[in-house]
């Protein structure tokens, strides 16, 4: 009969001339029985598009440590010389990171000896890091730091002080980077380069109340 002289992919109208479609219906689509949550997705095997599986959720890794206050006297740190490391300390820091290890001073009488964070192990992936500092000086000055693996930088710098621009510029107080890690790494915060810092007696709580470090793991 007429109204059976036309269709839209495998759809055919009804008496009245009426058509309903379902997805599947389309010549391009293959998908008869999709399942709830599922999505449309391009085969180009077979130049159709094809009912799949949503992709799984992905959970974010991550390390954040610093910002809590701490007379910087209480740290290991024996001078803030170039190259020596800012400790940050942190009684709860926070470790979604599988694999990873943040190793802090510990079994020290004195309860504000622990907990200093010395350095940061890392299991193999792909990383951001950021990591920021302050501190007190005893004369206009500035200081960079850095985030190390051993020997190696793998943040840009992070400058802070009243002199910063005479000899770095336009500066950044935050020190950030991307890191790819094919083995566990340890990474440490460093002092790079500095002028007129303060005595560790006459840092306060400076360093400890505005030390950050933030790691993300990408994949």
């Amino acid at each position: 009969m007429s109204h059976n002289d036309s269709k839209v992919g495998d759809a055919k109208p009804n008496i009245q001339g009426d058509i309903t479609l379902d997805l599947n219906d389309l010549s391009d689509v293959s998908a008869s029985s999709p399942t709830e949550g599922q999505l449309i997705k391009y085969v180009s095997a077979s130049s159709s598009w094809e009912a799949s599986n949503a992709p799984s959720a992905v959970s974010l890794g991550y390390i954040w440590l610093g910002g809590k206050a701490n007379a910087y006297s209480n740290s290991p740190a024996a001078n803030l010389a170039n190259g020596q490391t800012v400790y940050i300390w942190d009684d709860s820091p926070i470790n979604t990171i599988s694999g990873s290890t943040i190793n802090v001073t510990s079994g020290n009488a004195n309860a504000n000896e622990n907990n200093w964070v010395q350095s940061i192990e890392l299991p193999s992936g792909n990383y951001v890091f950021r990591a920021q500092s302050m501190f007190e000086f005893s004369a206009s000055g500035y200081a960079v730091y850095q985030i190390f693996s051993g020997s190696n930088d793998i943040t840009n710098y992070g400058v802070v002080g009243e002199a910063r621009g005479s000899n770095y510029g336009p500066s950044n107080s935050t020190s950030s980077g991307y890191y790819q890690i094919t083995a566990n790494t340890t990474f440490n915060l460093e002092i790079t380069a500095s002028s007129n810092l303060d005595s560790i007696a006459n840092q306060g709580t400076t360093v400890s109340e505005f030390g950050l470090i933030y790691i993300e793991k990408l994949s």
